[in-house]
């Protein structure tokens, strides 16, 4: 079972546990408890005033080598900072093409990140490994309506339940601050690990994205009961 999560994680376990973090190590929540239905709670604006950065792309998550995201992270009041570095490298995974950005933390790798965009679908993992097909993960979709979702099921390692991703645009086109700079052309998803077991389903983690045209991934938010557990947000970046 692969449990919905980001880079903050990666950073929310390993700064609680103070584990180190090796390169290609992807963000791997299993270990996270299941809970209830969770309502987002975005955590605003939290550290760096230095946002800001040039950008050549139009795109609402640029691929391009050579484009760079500083990002703040926070987990449970703790905090780090992670760069993500487009490559020139791409990667063929279960027949569709990634882009593959290095992630550092004060100039340690500490793994990398997979980006793919076909059918107006913009999908991210975290590792190379053909049959872990549950990486796939869409997190966004260009034409979708407001309120609109997709869903991915997957496959559960426990007897008599099933498991999927629940996407869902929660708004497009609208205005964002993060770390006190304002961004225009901002989309927003919500994408849920739903568990349904017994006839009952329930959403044990989540994860919001804020997209800024342009730009990219401004802003990660993973929630558990309702509460923002990591946070990852940009305090600067260079688009090629």
């Amino acid at each position: 079972m692969k449990t919905l999560t980001h880079l903050s994680v990666i950073l929310l376990f390993c700064l609680l546990s103070g584990c180190s973090l090796e390169p290609m190590i992807g963000p791997d929540g299993s270990v996270l408890k299941r809970d209830t239905t969770l309502t987002s709670n975005p955590s605003g604006n939290n550290g760096g005033n230095n946002t800001g950065g040039t950008t050549n792309s139009t795109s609402i998550l640029p691929v391009s080598a050579g484009s760079v995201r500083n990002y703040s992270v926070t987990a449970l009041g703790q905090s780090d900072e992670l760069t993500i570095t487009m490559t020139d490298r791409q990667a063929t995974i279960n027949g569709k093409v990634y882009s593959v950005a290095n992630v550092t933390s004060k100039g340690v790798t500490v793994g990398s990140e997979y980006y793919h965009f076909s059918n107006n679908t913009y999908t991210w993992r975290d590792n190379e490994d053909v049959a872990d097909v549950s990486s796939e993960m869409p997190i966004l979709k260009e034409d979708a309506a407001v309120n609109s979702t997709w869903t991915v099921n997957l496959v559960s390692v426990f007897p008599g339940t099933t498991e999927k991703y629940v996407g869902i645009l929660i708004a497009k086109d609208i205005s964002y601050t993060v770390n006190g700079k304002a961004f225009s052309n901002v989309w927003h998803t919500r994408i849920e690990h739903q568990l349904t077991m017994s006839g009952q389903t329930t959403v044990d983690i989540a994860s919001e994205y804020y997209f800024a045209k342009g730009i990219g991934i401004i802003e990660n938010n993973i929630i558990m009961a309702g509460t923002v557990i990591g946070s990852q947000k940009i305090k600067s970046y260079n688009i090629k």
